[in-house]
């Protein structure tokens, strides 16, 4: 269990549990530094935790495969 998950869990918020990253690599593990709010280093710029959206792309510069 990730640090975001056990703040949703203290809190009792329930989302969707797809777990995924912000980079939309469902294999990722986390590719950012760690949210200020949650520890979770799977939040973008902002903190996934009662975030009402998700990003649809996510373009990564200076790499060739995303």
């Amino acid at each position: 269990m990730d640090i975001t998950e056990k703040v949703l869990e203290k809190l009792q918020i329930q989302v969707l549990k797809d777990g995924s990253c912000d980079c939309n690599d469902e294999e990722c593990i986390g590719c950012f530094w760690p949210c200020e709010s949650c520890q979770s280093n799977k939040c973008g710029h902002l903190c996934r935790i009662n975030r009402g959206w998700k990003y649809e792309v996510w373009e990564r510069q200076g790499r060739s495969d995303k």
